[in-house]
């Protein structure tokens, strides 16, 4: 019986198929989101087809096909690789992304570092502004007020202008549920303006 194994050079062609359609994807998700990393993988899977099949053909239609897909591709590898050079729109888009992913990353660190607050999680909500919502649960109303504080001291609060809290004290069953500045005013930093009973 024949043993059947797959040609070196043809695993090698998936392989590196694979690599760049998992590179697109990270390098997509990166800048705007798994939604734009699905679209890079489309993208570069299409123009990988088309190569593919332009290499299949022989003698003068195979250099035809090669140079009018490269006059194709080049653009569009630039467009996806400096997005913001084809459109100056996308450079708030990729900002608002990378800010999104260092808060998000602060505040789980945050989180981490007491075990009062490893109940707790966040997450954002994109619009004209980022808004950040920290929800879960916290021992005591102290706890709530020293994480609050820990962010005051680390400038969190500075970069967090929409942040938006719904958390529950455990201890009183009491639930604090609206915007920081609402619920913190600047005259009463280590008081709570708004509470509501569950």
């Amino acid at each position: 019986m024949q043993n059947e194994t797959t040609p070196q050079p043809t695993r090698r062609r998936r392989m590196a198929t694979v690599v760049l359609l998992a590179t697109a994807f990270l390098y997509g998700n990166y800048l705007m989101g798994a939604a734009v990393g699905v679209v890079y993988v489309l993208m570069a899977g299409t123009l990988l087809f088309l190569f593919g099949r332009a290499l299949n053909v022989s003698g003068r239609a195979r250099k035809i096909r090669l140079a009018v897909l490269a006059l194709i591709a080049g653009p569009v590898v630039f467009g996806m690789a400096f997005p913001a050079k084809v459109h100056p729109g996308f450079q708030s888009v990729i900002d608002g992304r990378l800010i999104e992913q260092v808060v998000s990353a602060e505040l789980v660190k945050v989180f981490h570092s007491d075990a009062a607050f490893r109940n707790l999680r966040v997450s954002t909500t994109r619009g004209q502004a980022l808004t950040v919502t920290i929800s879960g649960s916290v021992p005591t109303r102290d706890d709530l007020q020293r994480l609050r504080a820990q962010f005051t001291r680390e400038r969190l609060l500075v970069v967090l202008h929409h942040l938006h809290w719904d958390v529950e004290l455990r201890d009183t069953g009491e639930s604090v549920r609206g915007f920081d500045p609402d619920l913190f005013p600047p005259s009463q930093p280590a008081g709570l303006n708004v509470m509501q009973q569950d």
